[in-house]
């Protein structure tokens, strides 16, 4: 990775929401600025849910795959996808863009939550819901 990498946002809201979408601009700048990357391009899918192809998503990955950031940085996993699968199958297209898919989770400023540990709270999360559901 360069010196002083570049990230790319990726920020969604399923549902038209300006104020949620500027609040993940503000956690991931923050994050973004106290790990010492420089913001690229953001790209934003506001009011897009429901879709496997989201227009933001698609316009992440080819900044990705020309090398025009090392990093994409979203607040959290539910931001790229519910479904895990889909999650990885980014983490891989990054990998093999030579750049990393990162969460700023609403962790504190200076902490970054992995992917793996991102996926591990997401299977808890899902296990907790089957168990409401089944009792």
């Amino acid at each position: 990775m360069p010196a002083q990498p570049v990230a790319a946002l990726y920020l969604r809201s399923a549902s038209t929401n300006d104020a949620a979408i500027e609040e993940q601009r503000s956690l991931c700048t923050a994050l973004a600025e106290s790990q010492g990357w420089r913001i690229g391009e953001t790209v934003v899918d506001n009011g897009v849910g429901g879709m496997l192809e989201r227009p933001g998503l698609t316009a992440l990955r080819t900044c990705i795959a020309e090398g025009r950031a090392q990093i994409a940085l979203a607040t959290e996993p539910v931001r790229i996808a519910r479904d895990p699968q889909v999650i990885e199958n980014l983490v891989d297209f990054c990998a093999a863009h030579g750049a990393e898919l990162m969460f700023a989770n609403g962790a504190p400023v200076g902490s970054v939550m992995t992917f793996e540990r991102s996926l591990d709270a997401m299977r808890l999360w899902a296990r907790d819901m089957r168990n409401e559901v089944n009792a």
